[in-house]
């Protein structure tokens, strides 16, 4: 009989070593059957075979009978080591592995080596598989998740869905559920699931558009469940809550607003404003107003964002407006403007101003003769058909980290004049601007010392040679330079984007030494046209 077993034993290694694993099962067996049932090797065969058809379970039964057949021996527990790694118990092949390696002789280096490797890998995906975050307290992956939730209040659906814990985390924390915004995908569904988690006290509400289309959300759908006195921060889409809170009695929760976003909205209230209003932040939006000013104006913002609204439609109604709100630091303006001031009109100075943004319809570049600005360090001017050398002329005192002048008339020395007293300027942005580059690129190789982002785009008299030698100026630093020298930034951005008069042979030398290059002479769209 022991011949016979052999004999199906052999043959069955033989179709193993040439990958038909079925087979070689099937004379392993008949080994067994056999005679070799007390034959651990056997065993252990087939259950590599096992282990190869991707059986983990038969392979792991063969690796048991292996173990028992020759305890002492450690080709069992080594397979079982295998077989339980693949099949991701990383906690019983590392036990395993412990097993086999205490009974292999001190010699056999090259098994031992081969033990230790699959120990270390066990322990590499034990390491990066393991849930290291359910070992910290609740209360500090509330911390976690609310600041992820702080930047995006979406991902409160995606740490929901992550694992069990996370979710049940998530739900039973309010605070993550404190951003409501509402669309036309399942409104009702959404308001009812948001006032719930959080406990109804939503600080910040988002009412967007396509909300206006689905029929079945009302605002009464808000009415029950919404602690008012919690909400902070309103964005609405052609929605008047105001005007709908007065009705139902909560005209007072408007005071306490602290940011609002107006999009889109006929406002019919005479003022959008209450006497004792927190605002801090005001963006107003295509939104439209029966008054032509305001009767009781915010006194405490920090950003004002307007945008084709004719709220601040005359000079009379906008000054007084910024000085009534002394601790401005944001202003945007991008609206229809008349200038109407009658008499002297006091200068209004902003002490806490840093980033100015104007759209330069004509008659808004007079407010600069009523502004003192001290802290600006951002300034953007667009779309002036009107000079606004005076608007440069006026802040030629003043330390701008960035400017951004794109679509206006101007000329080269007020310019100049502004760049040589602003050596803290990082940011300099002038687009579409025509006969001004070689003045200014002349200037740019001696002032500015902390400029690092030049954007010249759609410049059409930018040439190679004055815009290399400003790099040439600032990189690298000469052995033996003086302290002045050294002070100069480096140009780590260029932007040249249309502008035909760069060499096209210059190009590998500027992308050698500024680390962000962009030189594209047409898009795509005027190529083809061109061909």
């Amino acid at each position: 009989m022991a011949t016979i077993w052999q004999a199906n034993f052999d043959s069955g290694v033989a179709h193993f070593k040439r990958s038909k694993y079925q087979d070689a099962v099937q004379l392993f067996t008949e080994a067994i059957d056999n005679g070799g049932d007390q034959q651990f090797l056997i065993f252990d065969s087939r259950a590599a075979a096992y282990d190869k058809l991707n059986n983990p379970l038969a392979a792991l039964r063969d690796a048991k009978k292996v173990i028992d057949l020759a305890p002492t021996r450690w080709q069992g527990y080594l397979r079982a080591a295998h077989i339980f790694h693949d099949m991701r118990k990383l906690d019983q092949s590392l036990s395993m592995a412990d097993m086999a390696l205490a009974r292999i002789k001190q010699e056999d280096a090259k098994r031992r080596a081969q033990v230790t490797s699959l120990k270390d890998a066990v322990l590499e995906r034990r390491r990066r598989v393991a849930y290291h975050l359910g070992k910290i307290p609740v209360e500090l992956m509330v911390d976690i998740f609310d600041i992820v939730v702080s930047h995006d209040a979406t991902f409160v659906l995606t740490i929901s869905a992550v694992c069990r814990s996370w979710r049940d985390v998530a739900r039973g924390t309010s605070a993550l559920w404190r951003t409501l915004a509402l669309t036309n995908r399942s409104p009702v569904r959404k308001t009812k699931v948001w006032l719930e988690r959080s406990n109804g006290r939503i600080r910040e509400l988002c009412l967007r558009k396509p909300l206006l289309d689905v029929s079945a959300w009302k605002m009464e759908n808000l009415r029950v469940g919404l602690q008012w006195d919690y909400l902070r921060v309103c964005k609405f889409e052609g929605f008047d809550l105001a005007s709908q809170l007065e009705i139902w009695g909560l005209g007072r929760v408007v005071q306490q607003w602290e940011d609002v976003e107006i999009v889109g909205q006929h406002h019919r209230r005479s003022s959008l404003f209450c006497p004792k209003s927190n605002l801090k932040r005001l963006v107003l939006d295509l939104a439209l107003f029966d008054a032509g000013h305001i009767t009781s104006p915010p006194t405490q913002l920090s950003t004002l964002i307007i945008r084709m609204s004719p709220l601040f439609h005359t000079g009379n109604v906008l000054i007084p407006f910024f000085a009534q709100n002394p601790n401005l630091e944001i202003i945007e303006l991008d609206a229809p403007f008349q200038y109407g001031n009658e008499g002297d009109v006091p200068p209004v100075r902003l002490e806490r101003l840093t980033k100015l943004s104007i759209v330069c319809r004509p008659a808004m570049l007079n407010i600069f003769e009523h502004l003192i600005l001290p802290s600006l360090q951002d300034l953007t001017l667009t779309r002036s058909s009107k000079s606004i050398n005076a608007v440069l002329t006026t802040l030629c005192s003043q330390c701008i980290t960035r400017l951004h002048i794109a679509s206006c008339v101007l000329t080269a020395p007020p310019l100049i004049a502004l760049l040589k007293s602003s050596p803290s300027l990082e940011t300099l942005v002038l687009r579409n601007l025509n006969n001004i580059a070689d003045p200014i690129l002349d200037a740019l190789e001696t002032s500015c010392p902390s400029l690092h982002y030049v954007d010249l785009s759609e410049c059409p008299d930018v040439r190679s040679g004055p815009l290399s030698r400003i790099v040439k100026a600032r990189w690298p630093p000469r052995e033996n330079a003086t302290d002045a020298e050294t002070a100069f930034a480096p140009i780590h951005t260029l932007i040249v984007n249309g502008c035909p008069l760069v060499d096209a042979e210059y190009l590998p030398w500027f992308r050698r030494r500024v680390k962000n290059f962009s030189c594209v002479y047409m898009t795509k769209k005027a190529a083809s046209w061109k061909r």
